[in-house]
């Protein structure tokens, strides 16, 4: 290996680091943090060009097909869909992006311990700054982005940190990772994100019950404690009461026809898409025709008046969201990037492992929120996913830490 070469090499291991490291701590820590990611991943990438030609093609790229067919077949739903109707051209570069950067990011181990270290000081400095905001006097937390999005990138911190914690030989590292872990978890709780939190107990019930097939009083036991703690939590804490407690309200309303809640806009919001599917099942109705298909459907009955003056821009429903603007193959194109990951993770390793568990939290996000559609959480959750199909590669010549 000539000197250049060694250096090119040397340099894009740093600037790969640099950016799994701020992708999971300070893509949600700082302003405008989605800005400085695609700014260092079309560097890293560039870095990673060069590498390549200076004769390190061995040494660079992650092996995960499968995965990455699940982000092209999302490109080309989009890519048609912007042909036909209007599109966001921004979700296409973002994803090239994503590509680019682990086709020719360096096969090297010190990447899974910054990744790691990345995920550590990210939970914590979630939770402080969730901290710091809710005692300046926000209600609901939200970084620099919003409560939604803000809750659905700790909880892919805290599934992190919990698996990490599991396969730590330290038990300071142990330690450190279940303390960051609880600060995105409490980050989580302090967004007030009733999406999140259903995600949350999903996906540890879920956890749970499957470990318990082999060790059902050990895990039946840690069920029975958690539920305990979850109704003490529920009679001791105000917050989580009153949004129960505004949930149940809110589905009284809508017994009572009444939409003008967030559960009620989200409701009529499923049935404004549906419908618009229903009406557009190949091809959809693109972002263009969004607003004018509401518009029709107030006319025709299917919404209401305060539902369209309300002025929602998505379906907050990814699947759903992803059929009205891009039909059939968008829907397609949301099985393959939320469900069909499950599956590869399932294969690849076991049905509970960190993969599995964050495509699984995701889906449950995506239930009732769009997380492809923003930068922030598209982001973190390909990233996260496309690294830990690196990390368990694991061809690597030196013990990786932490």
């Amino acid at each position: 290996m000539t000197l250049v070469t060694k250096y090119v090499h040397r340099i894009s291991i740093v600037l790969c680091s640099m950016t799994l490291f701020f992708t999971l701590c300070g893509l949600f820590i700082v302003p405008l943090g989605q800005h400085y990611l695609t700014k260092l991943l079309v560097l890293s990438s560039i870095i990673g060009v060069i590498n390549y030609f200076v004769g390190n093609k061995e040494l660079i790229g992650v092996s995960a097909k499968n995965l990455y067919w699940c982000v092209l077949i999302y490109i080309v739903a989009i890519g048609i869909s912007r042909l036909v109707h209007d599109d966001e051209s921004w979700l296409i570069r973002n994803l090239l992006y994503i590509l680019a950067f682990f086709l020719l990011m360096p096969r090297e181990p010190v990447l899974v311990s910054v990744f790691k270290l990345g995920s550590l000081v990210g939970g914590i400095a979630i939770g402080l700054l969730a901290i710091w905001q809710y005692h300046n006097g926000m209600l609901r937390v939200e970084g620099f982005t919003n409560a939604i999005l803000f809750a659905q990138g700790a909880l892919i911190l805290a599934i992190l940190n919990s698996f990490f914690a599991q396969e730590s030989s330290s038990l300071l590292a142990r330690c450190l990772y279940i303390i960051s872990s609880i600060f995105a978890i409490s980050a989580i709780y302090l967004s007030q994100s009733r999406g999140a939190w259903l995600a949350l107990v999903v996906v540890v019930t879920f956890v749970l019950f499957v470990k318990a097939i082999k060790e059902p009083i050990k895990y039946f036991s840690w069920f029975l404690i958690l539920s305990c703690v979850l109704v003490i939590t529920f009679y001791e804490s105000d917050m989580l009461r009153a949004r129960i407690l505004e949930s149940i309200s809110e589905v009284n309303l809508m017994e009572s026809n009444d939409y003008t809640s967030s559960w009620g806009l989200r409701l009529m919001a499923w049935r404004s898409a549906w419908a618009g599917f229903v009406d557009n099942p190949l091809l959809g109705v693109g972002l263009d025709g969004f607003k004018t298909m509401q518009q029709q459907q107030l006319l025709d009955g299917i919404v209401n008046k305060f539902y369209v003056d309300y002025g929602m821009y998505h379906a907050h429903n990814q699947f759903i969201q992803n059929m009205v603007i891009r039909g059939i193959l968008g829907l397609l194109a949301a099985l393959a990037i939320l469900v069909y990951p499950m599956w590869l993770f399932w294969q690849q390793s076991k049905l509970v492992s960190v993969g599995f568990i964050i495509t699984l939290s995701t889906f449950v996000c995506a239930l009732t929120d769009v997380p492809i559609e923003h930068q922030n959480t598209l982001y973190i959750y390909l990233i996260s996913l496309f690294f830990i199909f690196f990390k368990n590669e694991g061809r690597f010549n030196e013990k990786v830490v932490l």
